[in-house]
Parts: C-alpha cells; sequence; structure tokens
C-alpha cells in the first residue's frame, strides 16, 4: 500500500498512556479537542513515566557508583594515608541516569502543564489559547499565573466555576507547582539544582576505604529523597486533577472516573 491509499488505523496504546484514560478519554470531550486532549493524556503518561523511573536510575547509578570505588579503592587508601589535615574527604556521583530521569519528569510535568491549561482554557471559551506560564499573582509571581489572572478577569460570565477553578489552581501552584517548575527551568536551562546533595559516601585511609551502608541516596535541596520528591508530586498532580477536571464545562461526565487516575491495571506506579 502507498502512503497516499486510504487505510484505517490501530493504534497499540502504551500501558503509561492507558493510565490516563480515565480522565483523558477523547470520547468524553468535543470531538474539535481531540487533539489537545491527546496530548495531555501523551505528557501525562510521559510524566508517569520517567517518574517510575527515577528509582531504578537511582540504584543502577548507585551499582556504577559502588564498582568505580573499588576499582579505584587502592589508590583512594594511598592517597587519603598521605594527607596530613584533617579535612573529611567524600566520594560524590555525578548522578547523570538518575538525573536523566529527573530531567524527563519535570520536563513532562511543565508540558503537561502547559497542555492541560490550554485544554482548560479551551473547554471554556474555544477561541482562547493559554498555557501554564508564569505570571504575579497576589504579589508574588506564580506558575501558572497566566491562567489564574483570565478566569479571574477575562473568563466568560457564563462560565460559573472560575472562581473555584482560579483558586484550586492558585493553591496547588503555591504549594508545589511553582517549586516544581523552578526546579525544572533551573535544570534544562541553566545548571545543576543548587543545593541538591548527590549520592555520596564518606572516605577513610583504611581497608576498604568506604562502607557501602553509608552511601547516601540523592536529595532534594530541602533533604527530602529525590525518588520520594519525584512521586510525591505526580501524586499532587492526581490531586490537582481531580478537582479542576469535574468543575470544566463541555465533558461527558459519565465518561471519566478521575478518582482512578493510575489505577486501571493496579497503577504501574504506586500512588
Amino acid at each position: 500500500m502507498s502512503n497516499k491509499e486510504n487505510h484505517v488505523s490501530m493504534i497499540i496504546t502504551s500501558p503509561y498512556r492507558w493510565e490516563t484514560f480515565d480522565v483523558f478519554n477523547p470520547n468524553a470531550f468535543p470531538k474539535s479537542l481531540n487533539s489537545n486532549v491527546n496530548a495531555c493524556g501523551f505528557r501525562l503518561g510521559l510524566w508517569l513515566y520517567y517518574t517510575s523511573f527515577v528509582s531504578k536510575e537511582i540504584f543502577k547509578e548507585r551499582d556504577v557508583f559502588v564498582k568505580e570505588l573499588v576499582s579505584q579503592q587502592d589508590g583512594i587508601r594511598k592517597s587519603l594515608s598521605m594527607r596530613q589535615d584533617s579535612l573529611k574527604f567524600v566520594a560524590y556521583s555525578d548522578g547523570l541516569q538518575y538525573m536523566a530521569a529527573t530531567f524527563g519528569c519535570l520536563n513532562a510535568m511543565k508540558s503537561f502543564l502547559d497542555n492541560y491549561a490550554q485544554l482548560m482554557a479551551k473547554l471554556i471559551s474555544p477561541s482562547t489559547t493559554l498555557s501554564f506560564k508564569k505570571k504575579v499573582i497576589n504579589g508574588r509571581k506564580i506558575a501558572g499565573g497566566a491562567l489564574i489572572s483570565w478566569l479571574q478577569n477575562s473568563a466568560p460570565k457564563t462560565f460559573k466555576k472560575a472562581k473555584d477553578l482560579a483558586d484550586i489552581t492558585k493553591r496547588h501552584s503555591s504549594e508545589w507547582i511553582t517549586q516544581a517548575v523552578i526546579y525544572r527551568d533551573t535544570l534544562s536551562h541553566y545548571k545543576d539544582i543548587e543545593g541538591m546533595i548527590h549520592m555520596h559516601v564518606p572516605l577513610q585511609p583504611k581497608d576498604p576505604p568506604y562502607n557501602s551502608a553509608n552511601i547516601e541516596l540523592p536529595k532534594m535541596p530541602d533533604g527530602v529523597p529525590l525518588i520520594d520528591y519525584c512521586q510525591d508530586i505526580l501524586n499532587r498532580s492526581t490531586y490537582y486533577l481531580r478537582e479542576s477536571i469535574i468543575l470544566l464545562p463541555n465533558i461527558e461526565r459519565d465518561m471519566i472516573k478521575p478518582e482512578r487516575l493510575f489505577r486501571r491495571s493496579n497503577g504501574i506506579l504506586k500512588i
């Protein structure tokens, strides 16, 4: 068959995308928004996928870290024994593998939020195009501020839930989204996340020069383990979706089940 011939496509859905269908089921939305709905579901699936890989990559990185320490332990021990000062020595991993998964997690999050903001706006006012970009709200620049401002000032008067949706978005942005977007912007555009503590282990001038039981796994600047942080923001997204999706117009309510999000197949990720 040539590429120009008509055909019927059968799409095999990834289990990660399948997990998002309880909210982003195209049949529940106007046909004109099919591409927006699929974009949201695909990006939420990507977010789920990358989050599920963070812990796997951390423990892979730990194995690589230990292997390198073993291969270099003679040199490490010799170098430490020659030191005359009392400074402590610590070996760090550069974290490339688990930071790659974290990079994917945070970028998928931001991409999802941008697409979800656009979907919400078009359900309320089909001619409106928005993203989850920052804007000053009540003296603070927060992620989703542009959406919040539009809901507060410019949304059609016929949409009676504008204030509720603005308040829900503002609360979630203030509690976790804005900080997550700051981490994403820093990691994507500028440098490593300031204050992040990478995988490390103290070194000592004896045999062996380290204790693998003392290897510390990576933590965010506030001390929260990276594994927990990435899962936490995904968990929080389910609450934002559950609270916001039920306020939106032009959705077939009986075709979505936001309370079941990520639980279609006993969940790929334990939420």
